[in-house]
């Protein structure tokens, strides 16, 4: 009688710990693509190409800020903006 109960109890048991163990890897590849993540924060933005010779424009105002691309050990911050106004 008490035989059953053991052998049930062992099962839960075994069960808790496979579980515990998947878990716990899971939680292993979870801190690495974190870590992955935080080395990979440099973000690269490709060059960008404007095509205006298919608009039509009739009326242009406001600043347009060119050659936002800070350099190596350069935070945006630090960036010095060129602007050109349309009137």
């Amino acid at each position: 009688m008490y035989d059953y109960y053991i052998q049930q109890l062992f099962y839960i048991l075994q069960t808790q710990s496979e579980q515990m163990s998947r878990m716990e890897q899971m939680l292993k590849d979870m801190r690495s693509e974190i870590d992955r993540l935080r080395q990979g924060s440099e973000k690269t933005i490709d060059r960008v190409e404007y095509n205006f010779d298919l608009l039509k424009i009739e009326k242009l105002e406001g600043t347009l800020n060119i050659g936002l691309m800070p350099k190596e050990g350069q935070s945006l911050d630090d960036i010095t903006v060129r602007e050109v106004e349309f009137k």
